[in-house]
């Protein structure tokens, strides 16, 4: 049974992740360059003191990418003591109420770090798998040294 999730909204699709992974939400910022040649890095953000790579997931859901809009929010993730920030559209905290995760259909949702589907009222959203969607940033940043003091 699930009790809260974030949900967010990318493109008009919405997603969520257990509570238990997601650490800070912000408003955009403004972001450092990142010594990087993946075009998925958009930049590093300082959170106080402790610098935390910003990446767009757009491309793993197969959207075209967009420049950061000063309404977008950055989700703070920590995953195996990482900090990575995704940027969204929105964000919402939700209270499913003890809901169950239902399996998602493959021809729906091809994505591999979707874990399954929650029905909130008149919204369906993708649970993902921080760890599945992420671990790419987290080599990245390990490799290249984006971030510091994370281990």
């Amino acid at each position: 049974m699930i009790e809260e999730l974030l949900i967010f909204e990318i493109e008009g699709r919405n997603y969520g992740l257990q509570v238990d992974c997601v650490r800070e939400v912000l408003r955009s910022v403004a972001l450092s360059p990142a010594p990087s040649t993946d075009d998925r890095v958009e930049g590093v953000m300082n959170l106080r003191g402790r610098s935390v790579v910003v990446i767009d997931i757009r491309h793993h859901f197969d959207l075209a990418p967009r420049r950061m809009m000063p309404t977008d929010f950055l989700i703070v993730i920590e995953v195996d003591s990482h900090l990575i920030a995704i940027r969204v559209d929105r964000a919402e905290l939700k209270s499913t109420g003890g809901l169950s995760l239902e399996p998602t259909d493959p021809a729906v949702h091809s994505s591999k770090s979707v874990t399954g589907v929650v029905n909130l009222d008149a919204q369906v959203a993708y649970l993902l798998d921080p760890r599945k969607l992420l671990l790419p940033a987290i080599l990245l940043s390990d490799v290249s040294g984006l971030t510091e003091g994370t281990k």
